[in-house]
């Protein structure tokens, strides 16, 4: 799902409501001006990842990354 993500560029510009509605509510520790969604094991070792969403003044999707560990 990651990589469908990112190649196809799913999440840019997205509003916040369109996040919601693809992926479902954030985890715990998500914040007004971020979410955070586990992924589950990354295939390197025994690393999880965490996709984290940014958004911008406008509730728009600005940058999204994923932090392993």
């Amino acid at each position: 799902m990651m990589n469908d993500l990112r190649n196809n560029r799913i999440l840019e510009g997205a509003s916040r409501q369109q996040v919601f509605e693809l992926l479902g509510e954030p985890a715990p520790g998500s914040s007004g001006g971020y979410l955070r969604y586990p992924l589950g094991y990354t295939g390197n070792g025994i690393n999880t990842g965490t996709l984290i969403i940014f958004f911008d003044e406008n509730e728009r999707v600005q940058r999204y990354m994923v932090r392993e560990g």
